[in-house]
């Protein structure tokens, strides 16, 4: 913290004698610059401004209501803080200058000790201020760069990862391969795919995350997706034994049956991803998953497994990095489908107890509304 010597006090009153008495009181500690009315405190701050002000409030002219009001109302001088030390008593003179913007009422007349203590503790208070200002600078700027140089990788790794992606495919066509090795290169050209679809998607999470994605809505039908990611997932359902049910207002799917919705599909399909992954991670084994699409003002997909989450998290449940019992658990899949509702004009809710379950609900306008 800084030495109380390099703080300067401005002392705004037009009593000579009131004036000599703080000078002698602060001239040892604090660096003095003394107004005697409005213009000139006006003037003194524009020069200068001061790291504290000691104010009177019957003075001629604009009175130190006033300059206090004009003091807070101007973004220059707004922060610098404010002493009332006047000969007014009374608890309605106090309350007035609290509400002009001063941090502190002391009446007159003076106590060396107190004006002193009143001093000091404000001062540090503000120093705290601007040290905390100046660290929070820092950390936006440090996230600012952490920020950049994440962009920055990914658009590196996309390079040599189109040679892990198509040298496979290179090598596929030049045929002479045993099938092992053919199931190898393929896999190595999956894996590869899945890596530079992982990075365009983080991709476009930090433009949502900033506000500045671009959507490019359509009628987009929820069934077909739901359907091809269960399939996709046929291995986790398996392993748990775990049955699903998708339903359209409580009847059961039909083959031809469709819910359309107004947004973009691979944000649904990544959305829904995320949600039914975590439903089925907190699905006990031989329980069932249930998918309920309702036809509403909004339409509504409702998922619902029979765990329940746990109340410590609750309330944070769609809160980036927020995860607890998944080893290896990023925290990002409900804060991704939050935010992916949030960018097509909906939203997402959790509703969780022991004797229900848990329902995370999707709200997405309809297609009807195009």
């Amino acid at each position: 913290m800084e030495n109380s010597v390099n703080s300067t006090i401005l002392i705004v009153d037009d009593e000579k004698s009131c004036i000599e008495t703080l000078i002698h009181i602060l001239e040892d500690s604090y660096d003095i610059c003394v107004a005697i009315n409005a213009k000139g405190a006006m003037d003194a701050v524009k020069k200068k401004p001061p790291d504290l002000i000691l104010l009177d409030i019957v003075m001629p002219g604009i009175d130190g209501y006033q300059i206090c009001e004009n003091l807070k109302n101007d973004g220059a001088t707004k922060n610098i803080p404010v002493i009332f030390l006047t000969g007014l008593t009374g608890i309605d003179h106090e309350i007035k200058g609290l509400e002009c913007g001063a941090i502190d009422y002391i009446t007159k007349p003076i106590s060396p000790s107190i004006v002193k203590a009143r001093i000091k503790n404000h001062l540090e208070l503000q120093l705290a201020r601007r040290d905390l200002k100046k660290q929070n600078i820092i950390l936006q700027e440090n996230i600012a760069l952490r920020e950049e140089i994440q962009q920055i990788t990914r658009h590196d790794i996309k390079s040599p990862l189109s040679c892990v992606i198509n040298i496979p495919k290179i090598m596929l066509s030049e045929g002479g391969l045993t099938q092992s090795q053919q199931i190898d290169l393929e896999t190595i050209s999956k894996l590869g795919y899945r890596i530079l679809s992982m990075i365009n998607n983080s991709l476009e999470l930090h433009r949502m995350e900033c506000g500045k994605y671009q959507l490019k809505p359509k009628s987009v039908d929820i069934v077909k997706i739901i359907v091809k990611i269960c399939e996709e997932m046929q291995i986790q359902f398996s392993e748990k034994k775990i049955n699903i049910n998708i339903s359209i207002d409580g009847i059961p799917l039909g083959r031809d049956d469709q819910f359309l919705i107004n947004g973009e599909e691979l944000l649904c399909y990544t959305m829904m991803t995320n949600i039914i992954k975590n439903a089925i991670e907190a699905c006990e084994k031989k329980n069932t998953i249930a998918i309920d699409l309702n036809n509403k003002k909004v339409q509504q997909i409702c998922v619902h497994n029979p765990g329940c989450v746990l109340e410590k998290i609750r309330d944070s449940f769609f809160d980036k990095y927020v995860t607890l019992g998944k080893p290896g658990g990023t925290g990002l899949g409900t804060y991704s489908a939050k935010l992916m509702a949030k960018v097509q004009k909906g939203d997402i809710k959790l509703d969780t107890d022991e004797k229900k379950g848990t329902i995370v609900t999707v709200y997405l306008p309809g297609a009807k509304e195009l």
